[in-house]
């Protein structure tokens, strides 16, 4: 018993329907750019709040030498 593609996609796709009916709101496929964009985006607040975080340590390490 082979399955083509195109019926496992299909099948695929009735799965997700049956899901958004069972949560009541509708579920789109996210195309292949959209899901880079947001790995992207999280990859760059990741670097943002780790710069924060880094500058903060730096700062407080500068504070308490001074201190001494």
């Amino acid at each position: 018993m082979d399955i083509s593609i195109r019926d496992r996609v299909a099948a695929s796709r009735v799965r997700v329907a049956r899901l958004a009916g069972e949560f009541g709101r509708e579920v789109v496929l996210m195309t292949a750019y959209e899901i880079v964009m947001v790995i992207l985006g999280i990859l760059g607040l990741l670097v943002a709040f780790g710069g924060l975080l880094v500058a903060l340590l730096n700062f407080f390490d500068k504070r308490d030498s001074r201190r001494k």
